[in-house]
C-alpha cells in the first residue's frame, strides 16, 4: 500500500479554501451573466504548487465552491471542470517547455495565458449551451481581462515563490 502524505491533502485543502475566497473577495459582477475576480491566480500556482491532481482538484473545488456561495449556482459543475482543465493544462505545458528549458518567468506566463484561453473558450461554450450565441459572445471580454489578469499574476507570483523558494518550509517546491 502507497504511503499517504497528510500534508498534501491539508495543502490542498488550503488551496480550496484560499482559490474560493480569493474568488469572492473581490467580485464585480458582469452584466449580463457571470463575475469578475482574481480568483485565477490561485487556480494558476495551485498546480505549481502541489501538482498536477491536487492543483487541480484545488482549483475546480475552489472555484466551484464560491460560485455556489456567490449564487451562482449553474456555473458550479461547470467552473468545476473548467478551472479543473485550466489548473492542469498550465501545469502540463509548463513541464513540456521545461523539459528542454529552464523555467521562468516567460514560460509560466505563456503555459498560463494559453491555460486560460481555454477557460475563456469554456465558459463561452457553457453559455452557449445555456444561453445563445449573443449571451456568450458577451463573456468573452470580460472573461479575456480575468484570464490575463490571472495569468499575469499568478505566473509572476509563482515565478517569486520560486525563486526565493518560499514554499519551502511548507514541504513544497514549485513545479
Amino acid at each position: 500500500m502507497k504511503r499517504v502524505d497528510v500534508r498534501k491533502y491539508v495543502l490542498c485543502a488550503l488551496f480550496v479554501a484560499l482559490i474560493c475566497v480569493a474568488t469572492m473577495l473581490i467580485t464585480i459582477p458582469a452584466p449580463i451573466v457571470g463575475y469578475i475576480h482574481i480568483g485565477d491566480v490561485f487556480v494558476i500556482l495551485a498546480p505549481w504548487a502541489l501538482g498536477p491532481v491536487f492543483g487541480a482538484v484545488a482549483a475546480g473545488l475552489g472555484s466551484a465552491l464560491s460560485d455556489l456561495l456567490l449564487g451562482y449556482t449553474v456555473y458550479a459543475p461547470a467552473t468545476f471542470i473548467i478551472k479543473a482543465l485550466v489548473a492542469l493544462i498550465a501545469y502540463l505545458l509548463f513541464k513540456a517547455f521545461t523539459k528542454r528549458r529552464k523555467g521562468g518567468l516567460i514560460l509560466r506566463l505563456i503555459s498560463a495565458l494559453v491555460a486560460e484561453l481555454f477557460m475563456i473558450l469554456g465558459y463561452f461554450a457553457y453559455e452557449f449551451i445555456l444561453y445563445d450565441l449573443p449571451t456568450a459572445s458577451a463573456g468573452i471580454l470580460l472573461n479575456g481581462i480575468q484570464a490575463a489578469f490571472g495569468a499575469i499574476a499568478g505566473a509572476l507570483v509563482a515565478t517569486i515563490l520560486a525563486k526565493y523558494s518560499l514554499l519551502d518550509n511548507l514541504g513544497l517546491k514549485l513545479h
